[in-house]
């Protein structure tokens, strides 16, 4: 059907054309694929039109069931107090664990991290380990929970850390213990995350799209220099800092870079396995190119870059010629 069609549009185009030149040849092409892909068209714009309008409803219902789960969280703690009025911590903490372990706590990071921080400086004892523990916990799960990208890890770190300043600030007598938990804390639950993630590729299949096997290289990239990484987050919110907070976590970087030496360590044993099985991947993604390199579409495809490269000869050498011409036209002139 579509070889008739582009027969009969071919002829209507060609039969008063008295010469082949680029204009022509243009015009037929145009025409042609104004045609003969008109319906494909047609359904890719709705195709396209259909995805904005999915991935706006997946964004809503996911916020939608971030809201219920929560609500329902309220509900059954709500049950519990009511059916057990003499409920006890540990209870709650088990509850507290299931509620994390339902949400994504990145949406709620800030306001967790804030309230768990307000907690702990109530309680008022050894505010150092506390808030190294939440720190930690916080920045574990949210990682932990999600794929492990920089951006994702940026995100997490630098809310802890920017919590944590502005508790420093509001208690400027426990600045250096808020401060010092909540670095340490940050770094210790990077470094398990990394560690998480580690044990997880092993159990990636050998089976990936391109697209899977580009954003496990991202990683491996993204995470070459973990401690360096982690150290900008911290100078980022020292800068935004008053000067005393600036100055405290400044002190408390230096002091802290020996205990880096984890998060390198976790760093390279990781990047030494991703390497590894994204160079096994690629020699798997070249076998499987190479059956393909003689299909019809591979021809096609050589066969066009050659004339690409020709043309892009040709126009070097115009251009080249050009030149030239400018030049002795100068001098002529001279």
């Amino acid at each position: 059907m579509q070889s008739k069609t582009l027969q009969s549009i071919g002829e209507d185009l060609l039969n008063h054309a008295t010469t082949l030149d680029a204009q022509l040849i243009e015009h037929v092409v145009r025409e042609v694929l104004d045609h003969t892909t008109k319906e494909p068209v047609k359904t890719l714009q709705q195709l396209l039109a259909q995805k904005e309008k999915l991935e706006h409803e997946i964004k809503l219902q996911t916020q939608k069931l971030q809201e219920l789960r929560q609500e329902s969280f309220t509900d059954i703690e709500q049950l519990l107090r009511t059916h057990f009025p003499t409920i006890e911590a540990k209870d709650l903490k088990i509850l507290t664990q299931l509620k994390l372990q339902s949400i994504d706590i990145l949406d709620l990071l800030q306001e967790i991290t804030e309230s768990a921080f307000i907690s702990a400086l109530e309680n008022g004892e050894n505010l150092e380990a506390a808030f190294k523990e939440i720190a930690r916990d916080l920045t574990y799960k949210t990682l932990r929970d999600g794929y492990l990208t920089l951006d994702r890890a940026r995100v997490v770190v630098a809310t802890i850390i920017a919590t944590a300043a502005d508790m420093a600030e509001a208690t400027p007598n426990h600045a250096t213990e808020i401060l010092k938990g909540a670095l340490y804390g940050s770094k210790k639950g990077l470094t398990q995350a990394i560690h998480t993630f580690k044990e997880r590729f092993a159990f990636i299949p050998d089976a990936l799209q391109p697209g899977q096997i580009h954003s496990m290289r991202q990683t491996y990239e993204d995470f070459q220099h973990t401690d360096t990484i982690f150290l900008q987050i911290v100078q980022a919110q020292a800068d935004l800092s008053s000067r005393h907070i600036s100055q405290t976590m400044a002190q408390l970087v230096e002091g802290m870079r020996p205990d880096l030496l984890e998060l390198i360590t976790a760093s390279k044993e990781t990047l030494l396995i991703v390497g590894d099985r994204l160079s096994k991947l690629g020699k798997k993604a070249v076998l499987k190119g190479e059956k393909v390199l003689h299909s019809k579409a591979a021809i096609e495809a050589k066969r066009m870059g050659v004339n690409v490269w020709d043309v892009a000869k040709h126009a070097l050498e115009g251009a080249i010629n050009s030149a030239k011409d400018a030049i002795e036209t100068k001098k002529q002139k001279k």
